[in-house]
């Protein structure tokens, strides 16, 4: 195994000059999510996930697939450029559009919109836990969504059975309506 291990590593590390390119910030590129090593270690079990967001569970991508029908963005400059709101939210600003609109007339691309979303490593020199809760507070506008939530959530744990997570530690968001939070 040891070195099946190292025949694994020695190829993914072939595809790059540097390997730390391929570390916390390169992970979802293709050749490495192609790589015999990434899907060997991706088919292992894993036992649990410990403390996840609700939102930060899924792969970007497939996360955005999910809400761009449901999600208005606010695109104007200022603290809540990027945030993300459900239709019903009452927070909505009034300028937000429909994520699927910006998304698809390119006024955002899915990389800018990831830069927005997620943290990066461009942003190492802002404080951490200020980027972090810059990042999970992006999205919060969407939980008054109820049917956009639950799919998150289906979505969630049927990806996380599927990469071999058996136990998720989740730290949920709740709006604090007794009849939303009971309905999970």
């Amino acid at each position: 195994m040891d070195r099946y291990l190292a025949e694994l590593k020695a190829e993914a590390d072939s595809l790059y000059e540097n390997t730390e390119v391929y570390g916390i910030a390169g992970w979802e590129k293709k050749s490495v999510r192609n790589s015999r090593l990434y899907k060997f270690c991706r088919d292992l079990p894993k036992g649990a996930e410990l403390h996840v967001h609700e939102m930060t569970l899924l792969p970007f991508e497939r996360y955005i697939e999910i809400i761009r029908k449901n999600a208005w963005i606010s695109l104007e400059e200022g603290d809540q450029c990027g945030y993300l709101y459900a239709e019903n939210n009452p927070d909505r600003p009034a300028n937000a559009v429909l994520l699927d609109e910006v998304l698809r007339s390119r006024q955002l691309s899915a990389d800018e919109l990831k830069n927005k979303l997620t943290m990066s490593g461009a942003e190492k020199k802002d404080g951490l836990w200020d980027v972090l809760n810059r990042s999970l507070y992006a999205a919060r506008g969407l939980l008054t969504d109820q049917e956009l939530v639950t799919r998150l959530f289906e979505e969630s744990f049927r990806y996380a059975w599927d990469i071999g997570i058996l136990l998720l530690e989740l730290r949920i968001v709740s709006k604090g309506d007794e009849d939303y939070a009971s309905s999970y």
